[in-house]
């Protein structure tokens, strides 16, 4: 019995052995996704609270065909940055895209301590976008990341002030292809928004030709848990043909396109939000989608017929406060959720 059961014990071993050898899986393909991460990019010459970010491949999706197309840069151009003091804030331009590189708010602090850091609202740390990018479509396919390119300016670090009480910030930039950008930046003293005016020439007179203004991914706050304890999480909230559009995607899932009249389309949590007002050629839809490390970004799409290619957006980052908001955009105010 004992040499049954020792033979029965011997057989099955075998059978397992073989079944392994026989049916093994096999080897899975590799990844079709490049996990590499390009070199640092420069951050301001500023105390920060928070590593510079890193430069991940990343764009704004929109409901057009992702025909991305790279645009390189100038060698002879570096990438340089330019602080405007408005008083109550302090706006960190980049020459790459032309951004808003981070926003310092001299009013709002880390901690209670006189010497604590100011609360900024920068780059998510690994994506690459700055917080205030952009993206030309052209002829509904092409697409055209202006963070890619490095822009020339000849401005230098503004402080307003009482007896100087405005500024403009002047990039111009000449992409693949002989497209030229001009953006301009407009500061007002003691203000939270600005304008952002951005002109393209050289586009081909085509009516599915659009440009998209993008926050995010993320309304980041560098300098700890302790300045994000009490927060909600960071959610969009629009106000299109009249009415709140909160919708977000899953994650991973496919950006939230919302057609319309768009009055303003914003990024916030409890205390502070970045939103982003239409000017004169009024932009038709909103999108919102999951960016870098699962942050949302929200964004304005604004046609550019072939007799105006231009588009005017005013920005706000700062507090939700009432009177604030109510002075930037009436109906601003509405991105308090009561």
């Amino acid at each position: 019995m004992e040499k049954r059961a020792i033979l029965a014990i011997v057989l099955s071993l075998v059978v397992v052995v073989i079944w392994s050898i026989v049916f093994a899986p096999s080897t899975p393909p590799p990844s079709e996704f490049d996990e590499s991460v390009p070199q640092d990019v420069l951050s301001p010459d500023t105390p920060l609270p928070a590593e510079a970010p890193r430069l991940v491949e990343q764009s704004l999706p929109t409901d057009a065909a992702q025909g991305e197309t790279a645009v390189p840069a100038d060698p002879g151009l570096q990438e340089r940055f330019i602080d405007v003091d408005t008083g109550v804030a302090v706006i960190t331009l980049t020459s790459r895209g032309a951004g808003v590189q981070l926003v310092r708010f001299r009013d709002y602090r880390t901690g209670l301590d006189e010497d604590a850091a100011p609360i900024a609202v920068g780059p998510l740390p690994g994506a690459a976008t700055v917080p205030l990018s952009g993206q030309i479509v052209i002829n509904g396919d092409r697409i055209v990341p202006l963070e890619r390119q490095v822009f020339e300016s000849e401005s230098d670090d503004v402080a307003l002030s009482d007896n100087d009480p405005v500024a403009e910030v002047a990039f111009t930039g000449i992409l693949d292809g002989g497209l030229v950008v001009r953006r301009v930046y407009r500061f007002r003293h003691g203000r939270y928004d600005f304008e952002v005016e951005t002109s393209i020439e050289g586009l081909s007179p085509r009516a599915s030709n659009a440009l998209h203004l993008q926050w995010g991914p993320g309304l980041v706050q560098p300098g700890g848990e302790e300045v994000r304890r009490g927060q909600t999480a960071i959610l969009p909230r629009s106000y299109v043909s009249g009415k709140i559009v909160d919708d977000a995607p899953e994650e991973n899932g496919r950006p939230v396109v919302e057609q319309g009249s768009v009055t303003w389309a914003s990024l916030g949590d409890t205390y502070f939000t970045a939103a982003l007002i239409p000017l004169e050629t009024p932009s038709d839809a909103v999108v919102v989608s999951n960016g870098y490390d699962g942050a949302l970004s929200v964004g304005v799409r604004t046609p550019l017929p072939p007799d105006r290619a231009r588009q005017t957006v005013q920005v706000y980052v700062g507090p939700k406060e009432e009177p604030l908001l109510e002075a930037t955009e009436p109906s601003l105010t509405k991105v308090i959720d009561l």
